[in-house]
């Protein structure tokens, strides 16, 4: 599957690059430590300082697919990231993996993970409420530790699973595709918030059973690009 093929089926989101973070002045508006870049996979682990929603990330470079700036609802710019790992390292591209980070197909890289990072339409928390509401009221195992709920969390027919952890912001809800047809990195998808920036990561769904895995390593490496003064 080609890669202009891939980016038309991927939920795609407004790309618009700035000249230079020099230019923006509105101290709400996020910003970035080097020029924006759309698409371009690198190996340098130099750190990129981001802002976004207040909030502090140093990401090292090779964690970053594309870092870009998209008018936000109210005034001013917000940002657009694209960070990718794989499964099997949760690092940002080497020289081995540097393929699959150009690629970003089920074929060439089935462990890949694709997160991202922009400000949504419609919150996590109210997105994913059905489906949490309806596995609490009875949580069970159909499917990998997984409840199967009826709940739709999106346009379009899913399967939509979610792990009941007693609480809201500790359940993750996985809305998958139906199987059938080719598979692809966007399969399956979580939405949530970590340290107040939105986002939404995906994954192929050959890769369901290892969502747990998956789940916590995409907090971890959040988790890792917030710098110790926060906000």
């Amino acid at each position: 599957m080609t890669r202009t093929k891939w980016l038309n089926i991927a939920v795609a989101f407004a790309l618009i690059s700035r000249p230079t973070m020099a230019a923006v002045n509105d101290e709400q508006d996020d910003r970035f430590s080097v020029r924006p870049f759309t698409y371009v996979p690198s190996l340098d682990t130099a750190p990129v300082d981001i802002q976004i929603r207040g909030t502090r990330w140093r990401v090292p470079r090779n964690f970053l697919e594309t870092a870009t700036l998209v008018r936000s609802e109210a005034p001013g710019w917000s940002a657009a990231l694209r960070i990718v790992t794989t499964l099997s390292t949760l690092t940002g591209a080497t020289p081995k993996t540097l393929r699959c980070f150009k690629s970003l197909s089920a074929e060439i890289c089935p462990d890949g993970i694709v997160m991202l990072v922009h400000r949504p339409s419609v919150s996590a928390e109210r997105w994913n409420r059905p489906a949490l509401i309806e596995a609490a009221s009875d949580p069970r195992d159909d499917l990998f530790g997984l409840t199967n709920v009826k709940a739709q969390v999106s346009l379009g027919r899913q399967d939509v699973y979610v792990f009941f952890g007693g609480s809201f912001e500790k359940s993750p809800v996985i809305a998958c595709r139906p199987v059938g047809g080719m598979e692809l990195l966007q399969d399956c998808s979580v939405r949530l918030e970590i340290g107040g920036v939105p986002l939404r990561y995906s994954f192929a769904r050959s890769q369901l059973p290892y969502w747990r895995r998956i789940h916590d390593g995409v907090v971890s490496i959040v988790r890792s690009f917030e710098t110790k003064d926060g906000r």
